[in-house]
């Protein structure tokens, strides 16, 4: 029996930053690692939906921050 190792990984060229703490503008408190990625049926484009937690300040405030709607067009 032939047993073949598949080792999932990302190809360096096609990875797309999209979106970041920005120093100026953002708590130190910022998480962007809470999303949702949905597939549109109709278009087939990627949805994601990012809720940017810690943006406006920790304590309280963590929990008061907008959800983003990413769409995605893969080429």
């Amino acid at each position: 029996m032939l047993s073949i190792r598949v080792i999932p990984a990302l190809k360096k060229d096609t990875v797309t930053l999209i979106d970041d703490r920005d120093p100026h503008r953002d708590s130190e408190h910022l998480q962007l690692s809470n999303f949702s990625l949905l597939e549109d049926r109709e278009t087939g484009q990627l949805e994601m939906y990012m809720t940017r937690f810690g943006e406006k300040g920790g304590d309280r405030n963590v929990w008061c921050a907008d959800c983003w709607k990413y769409t995605l067009m893969l080429r």
